[in-house]
């Protein structure tokens, strides 16, 4: 019985072989930066957001400290005229 031809192995990949996992980390690396790009843009407005309630808060803390005050002034102004 012949022995079998020995295995050859190369060493180095074939050419396919390296233009697959070039497309394939090609590929994440696309999906990486669109994530990435996605994901700041979010935050970006989460932020812009976030800004723009803080500042109508703010208005609004001013608007009720002016409300309670003048609500002072009048129960005050009633009490006195009820004297």
């Amino acid at each position: 019985m012949p022995d079998p031809p020995p295995l050859k192995f190369r060493s180095e990949p074939n050419e396919q072989a390296q233009q697959e996992r070039f497309s394939v980390s090609q590929t994440c690396a696309v999906c990486c930066r669109f994530n990435y790009w996605n994901v700041s843009s979010k935050n970006s407005v989460l932020v812009r957001e976030l800004s723009e309630m803080s500042e109508r808060m703010r208005i609004a803390s001013v608007k009720k400290l002016s409300i309670e005050k003048r609500n002072d002034q009048l129960l005050e102004k009633v009490h006195n005229q009820t004297r």
